[in-house]
C-alpha cells in the first residue's frame, strides 16, 4: 500500500509540474484571451447536450457546453475577485487547458509504466521528453516564431480542438492499456454481474458518460479515440475467424463481450450522420481535385516547418524501436510491447488518412492550423515516447544520457518564440486587451446614459471582418450582467490606432 501511494505521489508531482508550466505559459507568455466573434459568442452560450439535427455544429456537444459553463463560472466566481472581466476568462480557460495537458502527460507516463514495465522514474522522465517534443518538433531558429502543438487560433479553437483531442488521447490510452494488460476488464456485463451494487453501476455509468462526451466533441478530433477502438474490435473479429469460430461473431456472448465498442461505434455513427447534415457541412462547396492538391500543399507547408534535427533524431528512435520489435518478435514476454506498437502505428495511419480526406472536404487551409496538426501527430508523439522507453528497456546504459537529453530539450524549448494564442492583432495580447476594454466601455457608457442606440467603434481588421460582431458582443455582455439591456449596435470601423495603440 505504501509503495502504491508513493508511486501515485510521483505521478501527481509530474502532473502538477506540467500544469504549473502550462498555466504560466497560457497566462504570461502566450495568454489565452477572448479575441474574435466566436469567442464572444460561445463564452455565454450553453447548448442542449444532445446532437441537434441541422444545427450549425450538430454534434459538438462537449465544447459548446463546456465553453459556456466556464464562461459563466469566470463571470460569477472569478470576476468578483479579479475585478477584471476579460482577464477572468483568461485565468479560467488557461487553468482548464493546462489541466487537460497535464492529465494527458500523466496518462502517457502511466501507459509507459504499464506497457513497458518501466520504473516510475523512467516512465516520468520519458513522458516529460514526450511533453517537450510538442514544443521542439517545430522549434525555429532564434528570433523566428515557432509553431507548436499546444496552441490554437483562438480561445474557441482551444476548447473545440485542443481539449477534445487531448481528452480523446487520455481515454484512448486507458482503453489501450486495458486491452493489452487485461482485456477482460472492458466487459461491462461481467463487471456488473460480479459486483452488482450502486457504486459499480455509478462507475460504469460515469464511463459511458465520459465516452459520450468524448465522441460528441468534434469529429475532427474524436478519431484519435475511435482509431484504437476499431483496431481492438477488428482484431477480436480476426481472432474468431482465425480460430474458425465465425459463428460466435453473432452470438450473445460476443455481443455482450463487445457491447462497449458497439456503444462507441453507434455514437460515432450518430456524430458523423448529424455532422454530414449540419449547417457547416451544407455551407461547404468542394472541388475534390483542387482540394486534394491544396491539402497536400498544406501538409507540405507543415512538413517544411519541422525542425530537421528533431525529425531526424525522432526517425532514428522509431527505426531502432521497430528493429528491436522485429528482432524480438518471438519473445512472449514482449507481447504487450508489440501490441502497443501495432495499435499505435495503426492509429497514426488511420488518423492521418481520415484527417486528410476530412480537411480536403473542409478546405480553407485548416489542416495546417496548429490545433489540427496536433491531431495529425499525436500518435507520432506517443510512438516516439514509447520507442524511447523500449530502447531504455533493452539497453539500460542509454539511461546515462537521459538526464542530459531532458535538460537540453527543456532549455531548447523555453528558448523559443512561439505562435500566439490569438489570431487577431498580430498576436499582440496587449492590443487585444485594449481593444476589448474599449468596446466594453462603449457599451457600459451607453447603458449608464440610457442610450437606446449605439454606434460601436471596432477595429477594421479583426472584429470588423464580421457584420455580426457587435451584436454577439452585446448579447454576451447582457447575459453576463455587464450591461442591463440588449443592444443592436451599428458598426463603425476604425483603424487600430483609434484604440490608443500603434
Amino acid at each position: 500500500m505504501k509503495v502504491i501511494k508513493h508511486s501515485r505521489t510521483k505521478y501527481l508531482f509530474l502532473g502538477i509540474s506540467i500544469f504549473f508550466i502550462m498555466y504560466i505559459f497560457y497566462t504570461r507568455v502566450e495568454p489565452i484571451m477572448v479575441c474574435d466573434p466566436d469567442d464572444w459568442t460561445y463564452i455565454s452560450y450553453i447548448r442542449i447536450p444532445l446532437p441537434l439535427w441541422k444545427n450549425w455544429n450538430p454534434a459538438k456537444v462537449l465544447p459548446e457546453c463546456l465553453i459556456g459553463i466556464l464562461g459563466y463560472f469566470s463571470v460569477y466566481c472569478v470576476y468578483p475577485f479579479t475585478q477584471n472581466y476579460l482577464l477572468s476568462f483568461m485565468y479560467v480557460y488557461a487553468f482548464v487547458v493546462a489541466f487537460v495537458i497535464s492529465a494527458y502527460i500523466v496518462f502517457l507516463a502511466r501507459t509507459i509504466n504499464k506497457i513497458f514495465e518501466s520504473s516510475d522514474a523512467v516512465a516520468i522522465l520519458v513522458s516529460f521528453c514526450g511533453f517537450l517534443l510538442h514544443f521542439v518538433l517545430f522549434r525555429a531558429s532564434a528570433g523566428e516564431t515557432s509553431k507548436f502543438l499546444f496552441t490554437a487560433s483562438n480561445l474557441n479553437c482551444f476548447m473545440n480542438y485542443i481539449v477534445p483531442t487531448l481528452l480523446s488521447v487520455i481515454v484512448a490510452t486507458g482503453f489501450i492499456v486495458i486491452e493489452i494488460t487485461d482485456n477482460q476488464k472492458d466487459d461491462i456485463w461481467k463487471i456488473i454481474k460480479n459486483s452488482y451494487n450502486f457504486q459499480t453501476i455509478l462507475k460504469v455509468g460515469t464511463v459511458l458518460a465520459i465516452l459520450y462526451f468524448t465522441i460528441l466533441s468534434n469529429m475532427a478530433c474524436n478519431i484519435v479515440f475511435i482509431a484504437p477502438c476499431t483496431y481492438i474490435f477488428l482484431n477480436r473479429i480476426y481472432e474468431k475467424i482465425r480460430q474458425q469460430k465465425v459463428k460466435e461473431l453473432i452470438s450473445i456472448n460476443f455481443i455482450k463481450r463487445n457491447i462497449l465498442y458497439i456503444y462507441i461505434f453507434v455514437i460515432e455513427l450518430v456524430c458523423l450522420i448529424f455532422e454530414a447534415n449540419g449547417g457547416r457541412a451544407s455551407s461547404l462547396e468542394v472541388d475534390w481535385k483542387t482540394t486534394f492538391f491544396n491539402t497536400i500543399s498544406d501538409l507540405y507547408s507543415v512538413l517544411v516547418k519541422c525542425n530537421r534535427v528533431i525529425v531526424i533524431c525522432a526517425t532514428i528512435v522509431l527505426v531502432i524501436a521497430l528493429m528491436l520489435v522485429f528482432l524480438n518478435r518471438k519473445d512472449k514476454q514482449e507481447a504487450k510491447i508489440r501490441n502497443f506498437f501495432r495499435i499505435s502505428w495503426y492509429s497514426l495511419l488511420l488518423v492521418d488518412f481520415y484527417m486528410f480526406f476530412l480537411f480536403a472536404r473542409i478546405g480553407d487551409n485548416k489542416i495546417a492550423r496548429s490545433e489540427n496538426v496536433l491531431t495529425l501527430l499525436v500518435y507520432g508523439i506517443i510512438l516516439c515516447t514509447g520507442s524511447i522507453a523500449y530502447i531504455l528497456k533493452r539497453f539500460n546504459a542509454v539511461m546515462l544520457a537521459m538526464p542530459l537529453l531532458t535538460v537540453v530539450m527543456y532549455i531548447y524549448a523555453i528558448g523559443g518564440t512561439y505562435e500566439p494564442s490569438i489570431s487577431y492583432y498580430e498576436g499582440n495580447t496587449k492590443i487585444c486587451l485594449a481593444v476589448n476594454e474599449n468596446i466594453i466601455e462603449q457599451f457600459i457608457t451607453a447603458d449608464k446614459n440610457n442610450i437606446d442606440e449605439i454606434e460601436l467603434h471596432i477595429p477594421e481588421r479583426g472584429l470588423g471582418n464580421y457584420s455580426f460582431s457587435g451584436e454577439r458582443i452585446a448579447n454576451t455582455l447582457y447575459k453576463h450582467g455587464i450591461i442591463s439591456r440588449r443592444y443592436h449596435p451599428i458598426l463603425v470601423l476604425e483603424d487600430i490606432s483609434y484604440f490608443g495603440r500603434d
